[in-house]
């Protein structure tokens, strides 16, 4: 069976990540398998792919009405039987394509689900195309009931496949609980304003001395991921320094090895304002690690009281409130919820599970006829 992956480039997001470890993935069980792009500015993830054998290719971009032409040759000569395309304008290209006497079946993905994206006059074309799709997967259930809910004739193609993660490799590393009797949080985000890096900051101002001397925080992010990145990040370096915050908290870029760094961590968080399934609470969850984050995608199916701490919402007074009770926990507290964590993810994110689910939707549209639902 032929594969072509398809989203706008290869850069350290949650959506390119998830594109490329599902090729990998799937490319391991000798599947042809391709990956299509049309943004070559950032490629991130591109040498892991090429490494692992997995052809990417660029799409001729000159500009945005040409992209729609191109996209629609390409898809329509490349002799795929299916193309798994995620984000909003991949999507719509791909769907554009799809009409007329295409052979191929097409699978579509946002990979976040907001309110917000059912909005405007852009997202309801993009969402009337999807139309043309045999199967829209989303990758948690509060975005399938969006769906449902403003699309609800489009119910019966809609169904969730949670994130494939892989078990990380740490090598010889081994984690020592409260390293300098400080809690070690990491976090894993780009620097965008729903990543919600403003209200944290606010917050560790909010501590007390005693409970602000207890943290040290991580941050690992794409600081050019989107047009306000560059500026929060240069912002919030400000605030650390103003507010003498340089020995609380450090902000990174993204690297490759994230997972070692989760792995030396007590805690991995997350204080996003919205978010699809996060990558970065999978693979922590994998690595044994209590989760700190933001109410949250489905944080209800995979974070309890015995594996995590949930904010109220993401302001900067319940980050504050969640933040007092991570420093009460003690080292066999931090095992133990570790333990739980990894309990959970590898029954609900085992990449063995999640392939098999995605397998099933690719045997059941190939072999779907003509005008069955």
């Amino acid at each position: 069976m032929k594969i072509l992956f398809f989203i706008d480039s290869l850069s350290s997001g949650g959506a390119q990540h998830q594109i490329t470890n599902l090729a990998i993935l799937f490319k391991k069980k000798k599947y042809n398998v391709n990956v299509l792009i049309y943004n070559n500015k950032n490629n991130f993830f591109a040498k892991k792919l090429e490494e692992e054998g997995v052809k990417v290719e660029v799409l001729k971009n000159t500009n945005y009405i040409a992209r729609i032409f191109n996209a629609r040759k390409y898809l329509n000569k490349n002799k795929q039987d299916i193309v798994v395309s995620f984000l909003e304008t991949p999507n719509f290209l791909a769907c554009i394509s799809k009409i007329g006497f295409s052979k191929w079946k097409l699978i579509t993905s946002e990979r976040s689900g907001t309110k917000k994206s059912f909005l405007g006059l852009k997202n309801k074309i993009f969402k009337w195309f999807e139309r043309f799709s045999d199967v829209i997967v989303c990758n948690s259930n509060v975005a399938k009931n969006l769906w449902i809910e403003n699309y609800p004739n489009y119910s019966k193609k809609l169904l969730t496949i949670y994130n494939a993660t892989f078990v990380p490799n740490i090598g010889e590393n081994k984690y020592i609980a409260l390293k300098d009797n400080k809690i070690n949080i990491v976090i894993a985000a780009s620097y965008r304003g729903i990543k919600n890096l403003t209200n944290l900051l606010d917050a560790l101002c909010l501590l007390d001395k005693e409970n602000l001397e207890k943290l040290k925080i991580s941050w690992y992010g794409n600081i050019n991921a989107s047009n306000d990145s560059e500026e929060n990040y240069t912002k919030s370096l400000k605030f650390i320094k103003d507010n003498s915050l340089e020995d609380i908290i450090k902000l990174n870029d993204a690297v490759h090895n994230i997972d070692d760094y989760m792995f030396e961590a007590d805690f991995v968080a997350l204080f996003s304002e919205y978010e699809g399934l996060p990558n970065s609470i999978c693979e922590a969850m994998m690595l044994g690690k209590p989760i700190l984050m933001t109410p949250v995608s489905d944080y209800k199916t995979f974070i309890t009281s015995k594996n995590g701490i949930i904010c109220k919402d993401s302001k900067a007074e319940n980050i504050k409130i969640a933040l007092e009770e991570v420093v009460l926990l003690k080292k066999q507290d931090l095992i133990n919820m570790g333990l739980e964590s990894k309990k959970i993810a590898f029954n609900l994110f085992s990449s063995e599970k999640i392939i098999e689910k995605w397998e099933k939707v690719f045997n059941n549209i190939i072999n779907k006829k003509e005008g069955e639902e």
